[in-house]
């Protein structure tokens, strides 16, 4: 149960103290080996005590499940009351209501295999990125910033939480279906035991690098009836085999004790109160068992005032005490400011499994064993009334005449045989008075049938739960009769349930102290450099673990009703679709469907949508200026070329009228009208300069005009243009025959 951790500790002498300091409690593996005979006595006496109190608050109830046992195996006796081998007939109620209860209930807690899965407490939206300087990446108004990169939110890890808890219910799946021996077939021997018995129990420890469990009858754990929990001291009888006892002792679990391997304790039942009880027979003595009391109790072994929890194991033929180790860790222990012991976590092995609470609050619960129990009896009465009277009335018997000479007794006769007699006179019938043999009470036959349905009603063994007689019932009649039959198993089928969620939980708790990070990377199959940390991931913080099993689910028809009423809502744009069709799968109990269901894409994130949204009008309020700003520009510079095509006919104009003039005047006229005309062609080339500079301007806008992707902006830019050369055409200078000729004898 223990991992060995064995410390080198001088063992007490009869002259040391008799009390353990704290420290060498903790220190110290199996304190049997160190504590001095007076103080193994005084231990073992009391927990000797506390067995046989505990034993005795609960000894009605131990005599009232070996009733229940004998009619649940059918352990019948032989009467001799209203005759000698009269019929003693059990009608098996209770063990048909026994067998109902487990077949409904041992498929749901077992389907599929996934007996456990995770559940995310909290949010697992992810968390916000940090810069290199530790701080939070967002905004000035506190939402999360964007990234660049990726125009995501500067979130991570979304969904941490459920991918850890995926990974530790794929593990635990691993160790209660493949690792653990026999955990199946034990909770299959629970349910089964459960209905009839009312309470049983499961131990949950780590030995041999692996977790263990196993299943513990009533009878075999004691418990006072009116302890609250199991905080109260708990004794499970443990029996072995000598030869399992002698290795205990070798490898050092155990204390040598005087032990007599040829000696052999009684068996099953030993804890019965009654010396002379049946249960103790040689078949059972012959099966050479060793009973041990294995108690998880309280000892105040420092003396401080408050008892700490331990385990201590007593042989009961001897009563020596054989172990005894702590029962907590040392984180467990809370201390106070003066340094003293405030309290102790103690470590709970096990788990109580009840079908339903006893109504007087005491501990063990009550089962159909109890509640069928008065009915079934009255039932096995009347029909060995009925067949006492069939037998009288077919076998006979009375008085005969001494007149008759005759001997009584059976008188066998074979077929066409005549027997003899010697009659002094008369008729024989006279010498012979029958005794009166009524036929069976129709009125007891009708009670018997009374209690039968009565008993079924109570154990829900209803033909249409049973699979009888529904060959005429409607479908949805059927499903409703059955899912009202089903009403009264649903809260024990959620104690089931919140037990194994207990039970489940000292599981994750053994893998969160004793898991190596090397066995949990084989499990998952992930390189061992690369899988996470088994401590982080079996961390007892961050969500719980629970089971799969759905108590409303019990019957396939209740499941099909279900997926047919999931199915209308295909199609339905206010229902996750790909949830949908897994559900009504699952419902169904479709296997492998994750085959050939398509996941579907993820979905972007609202926040990332709305931060999305804002850069793209914050885009477009910058393009429309760019475009704004383009227009005007193209604007100023078809207004510029206007103008520039005006001066232009004016200094041809001009030009035409100093030909003419030097034609009229003298040669130092013309020289000096030409300077004037040279100085005008130099303006000229100045405003073709001009006209070149802003030509270039415009090729610049045009070149941002084609990064702006409105089409619509860009049409209308482009008739602007097009408006601007038309007017640009419009502008001619008007040239007629005088001035040609003007113009030709100027230059000449």
């Amino acid at each position: 149960m223990y991992r060995k951790n064995r410390t080198q500790t001088n063992l007490l002498t009869q002259d040391a103290a008799q009390y353990l300091d704290f420290q060498t409690i903790l220190d110290t593996d199996n304190l049997a080996e160190i504590l001095s005979e007076e103080m193994l006595t005084s231990v073992a006496s009391k927990v000797t005590t506390r067995y046989n109190t505990d034993l005795q608050s609960r000894s009605e109830k131990q005599k009232q499940l070996q009733e229940i046992i004998k009619y649940v195996l059918s352990q019948s006796e032989k009467r001799s009351f209203p005759f000698e081998g009269s019929s003693n007939i059990i009608f098996p109620l209770i063990s048909t209501a026994c067998v109902e209860f487990a077949a409904k209930c041992y498929p749901e807690i077992f389907k599929d295999g996934n007996i456990v899965k995770a559940k995310v407490i909290g949010n697992d939206d992810g968390e916000v990125m940090k810069d290199a300087e530790g701080n939070e990446m967002r905004n000035d108004d506190g939402s999360t910033a964007i990234l660049d990169e990726t125009g995501l939110p500067a979130i991570q890890n979304v969904g941490a939480k459920l991918k850890r808890g995926q990974r530790v219910a794929t593990v635990m799946n691993y160790q209660l279906n493949e690792e653990i021996d026999g955990f199946e077939a034990d909770m299959d021997a629970l349910f089964n035991a459960l209905g009839a018995l009312g309470t049983m129990f499961k131990k949950n420890y780590y030995d041999n690098e692996k977790i263990c469990s196993s299943l513990v009858y009533p009878d075999k754990l004691v418990i006072n009836d009116f302890a609250p929990s199991f905080t109260a001291p708990v004794t499970h009888i443990i029996e072995k085999y000598p030869q399992d006892v002698v290795s205990s002792i070798r490898s050092g679990d155990y204390i040598d004790f005087d032990f007599d391997p040829e000696a052999q304790d009684s068996a099953s039942f030993d804890n019965s109160l009654d010396e002379n009880d049946a249960k103790k027979t040689s078949d059972e003595a012959s099966a050479g068992l060793v009973i041990f009391l294995e108690q998880h109790t309280w000892i105040d072994l420092d003396n401080d005032g408050y008892a700490e929890p331990y385990i201590a194991v007593i042989h009961k033929a001897t009563g020596k005490l054989v172990k005894l180790v702590k029962r907590f860790h040392e984180k467990g222990v809370k201390k106070n400011r003066k340094g003293e012991i405030q309290c102790i976590e103690a470590i709970n092995f096990f788990v109580k499994y009840v079908f339903i609470p006893s109504p007087d609050g005491s501990f063990y619960g009550i089962g159909l064993g109890h509640l069928l129990f008065n009915i079934n009896s009255a039932i096995n009465s009347s029909i060995n009334q009925l067949t006492d009277a069939g037998t009288l009335q077919n076998t006979g018997g009375g008085f005969i005449s001494k007149s008759l000479n005759m001997t009584g007794g059976m008188k066998p006769f074979r077929p066409a045989e005549w027997k003899m007699v010697e009659s002094f006179g008369g008729n024989i019938r006279d010498a012979i008075v029958p005794l009166p043999a009524p036929e069976p009470s129709q009125t007891l036959f009708v009670l018997m049938q009374f209690l039968v349905n009565a008993g079924k009603e109570l154990g829900s063994l209803r033909d249409v739960l049973t699979g009888e007689n529904a060959g005429n019932i409607a479908a949805t009649t059927y499903m409703g009769m059955a899912e009202q039959g089903q009403k009264q198993f649903k809260s024990v089928f959620m104690r089931i349930y919140n037990s194994l969620r207990q039970e489940i939980r000292i599981f994750y708790e053994l893998d969160s102290e004793y898991l190596t990070q090397k066995k949990y990377a084989e499990i998952l199959d992930i390189k061992l450099f690369e899988s996470p940390s088994v401590k982080e991931d079996f961390s007892l913080k961050g969500y719980d673990i629970v089971p799969v099993a759905n108590p409303e689910n019990v019957i396939s028809m209740q499941k099909y009703a279900k997926a047919q009423f999931l199915m209308g809502f295909i199609g339905s744009p206010m229902v996750d679709q790909f949830l949908l069709h897994r559900t009504v799968f699952e419902t169904a109990g479709i296997e492998n469907f994750d085959k050939f269901v398509i996941q579907p894409q993820p979905q972007p994130d609202p926040i990332m949508e709305v931060a999305m949204a804002q850069e793209e009008t914050k885009r477009m309020e910058i393009q429309a200026k760019t475009q704004l700003d383009a227009a005007k520009l193209e604007f100023e510079q078809f207004k510029f070329q206007k103008e520039s095509a005006k001066s232009d006919s004016e200094v041809l104009v001009n030009y035409a009228q100093a030909g003419k003039l030097v034609k009229d005047t003298e040669m130092a006229e013309t020289k000096e009208k030409l300077d004037v005309l040279d100085n005008m062609i130099d303006a000229e080339s100045k405003q073709n300069e001009m006209k070149d500079r802003k030509d270039e301007r415009s090729f610049k806008a045009a070149i941002e005009l084609e990064k702006i992707n409105d089409r619509k902006e860009e049409r209308k830019l482009k008739a602007a243009v097009e408006l601007g050369k038309l007017e640009n055409q419009q502008v001619q200078i008007p040239t007629t025959k005088k001035d040609k000729e003007e113009e030709t004898s100027a230059d000449v």
